[in-house]
């Protein structure tokens, strides 16, 4: 196989300026500097502010003067994974069912959720992150996307 040219950026997501045309920044985990986020990924992203991710993607070499006045370097994401959210750790998978009881799918393994969010109750299928341990009532939690 040939060489990938991908990398790996984690941290929080923010928007800065007005929306709906706003720059989604991400600042790192490590205190690094902010990063510009594009690519694939961003329209899902958008509704993720104050969500750690981890993203992969590549740099573009470009920089964003809109996201700062040194200019933000700028990360094309073309996929994620949610990893946490105001310092909680959280799960990203798909909801499922088996009789009364519910699971999150998240890489081939099915996760039992001891307490679901009502809200999240009626959207089998849907891609959610859910922040918090599983056996007891879930602190954050958000649709990332809609049952396809």
């Amino acid at each position: 196989l040939p060489p990938t040219n991908r990398d790996t950026v984690r941290g929080t997501l923010s928007i800065v300026g007005n929306e709906p045309t706003g720059e989604l920044i991400m600042t790192p985990a490590n205190d690094g500097e902010s990063l510009s986020i594009a690519g694939s990924q961003l329209p899902l992203l958008r509704a993720l502010r104050k969500v750690e991710i981890m993203a992969a993607g590549r740099f573009s070499g470009q920089r964003s003067y809109a996201a700062s006045p040194r200019g933000a370097r700028i990360f094309e994401a073309d996929s994620f994974v949610v990893r946490g959210m105001d310092g909680v750790p959280a799960r990203d998978g798909i909801i499922a069912q088996q009789n009364s009881r519910y699971f999150l799918l998240v890489e081939g393994r099915r996760l039992a959720v001891e307490y679901m969010p009502k809200p999240l109750q009626g959207k089998l299928g849907a891609r959610v992150f859910l922040a918090g341990p599983l056996e007891a009532p879930i602190i954050y939690y958000g649709v990332i996307l809609e049952r396809p």
